[in-house]
């Protein structure tokens, strides 16, 4: 009997232990703390208010990014004010090539080819680093010096320097002179290397489909852009012939005929009574004749 109460009693100290743990953990008190605090599910009882939580919400407080701050005007068509905030970078960091870098390409937006000139030459004594040779490049290629910026955007990728802009440029020198499928690699590149540039989605874009393409131009329009206004009215009018064209049933080319070699006689093209000037075909459309297609001979100038 004696055996059998103690047991009783011994059951009831445990049960009621058990049963006050919580409670001390809850209160607090250092003398009565558990290590069962230190449980996950303990996190769920950390109040709402005091100094760990204002720690955690400090660390989520964005960082100032003045950088990011000018291109973001910049990009807005705010070109004085990303002017002012680039000419205040330069303050605090007076060899920064990206602020000088950013002011060149504000200057060529608001058309001062020759003070983003005089600012890409001042750069390039305070910081020659890559980005303020990849702008310089856009100041040669605005003043048609086209050699002298494929020079300055080829040295900069062969240095070893991976610049978005720099392909960008390159791109546009290779379409000029008509090598499409160079440029397209290089597009393709600079769009790798840098997806939120306006200027390359700009370029970037044809490769999309029409109905891409469209929804694109509409984005584009719809929101803030640096473009005047010669050239918002340009893609607005791009636009509606893509539109337009979508409409349209779709018209492939085919032979009418089933022909696949024929010889006709060359014509000769006479530059004056005794003198050839070269030979060509002559053409007519539903048996009228309409001229004929010169063939340049390649032995005249």
């Amino acid at each position: 009997m004696f055996l059998w109460t103690f047991f009783l009693g011994a059951q009831s100290a445990v049960s009621q232990s058990a049963t006050e743990k919580p409670q001390s953990a809850a209160s607090g008190s250092p003398s009565q703390a558990s290590p069962e605090v230190n449980h996950p599910t303990s996190v769920q009882t950390v109040p709402s208010k005091g100094p760990s939580t204002t720690v955690a919400s400090a660390a989520f407080v964005a960082t100032p990014d003045p950088f990011g701050e000018a291109k973001v005007l910049f990009r807005k068509g705010h070109f004085d004010a990303a002017l002012q905030k680039y000419q205040e970078l330069l303050q605090g960091q007076p060899k920064s090539p990206d602020a000088y870098a950013g002011m060149i390409r504000v200057c060529l937006k608001m058309k001062n080819v020759q003070q983003a000139y005089e600012t890409a030459t001042k750069g390039l004594e305070v910081a020659g680093a890559a980005p303020v040779r990849v702008a310089l490049g856009e100041v040669y290629f605005r003043q048609g010096k086209i050699h002298e910026a494929e020079q300055e955007w080829v040295n900069v990728i062969n240095s070893g320097h991976q610049e978005a802009r720099a392909y960008l440029g390159l791109a546009r020198v290779r379409w000029a002179i008509s090598m499409y499928k160079v440029g397209r690699a290089m597009i393709e590149k600079a769009h790798e290397l840098d997806t939120t540039d306006p200027d390359i989605q700009k370029l970037w874009v044809g490769r999309l489909s029409r109905a891409e393409h469209i929804k694109y131009l509409e984005d584009y329009l719809a929101g803030e852009t640096n473009d005047d206004a010669d050239t918002i009215s340009s893609t607005r009018h791009y636009l509606e012939y893509l539109k337009a064209l979508d409409k349209q049933p779709k018209r492939n080319c085919h032979l009418v005929g089933n022909a696949t070699a024929t010889e006709t006689e060359l014509v000769r093209l006479l530059r004056d009574a005794v003198h050839i000037r070269g030979y060509g075909l002559s053409v007519a459309v539903n048996e009228t004749a309409i001229g004929h297609w010169y063939i340049r001979n390649s032995h005249q100038p």
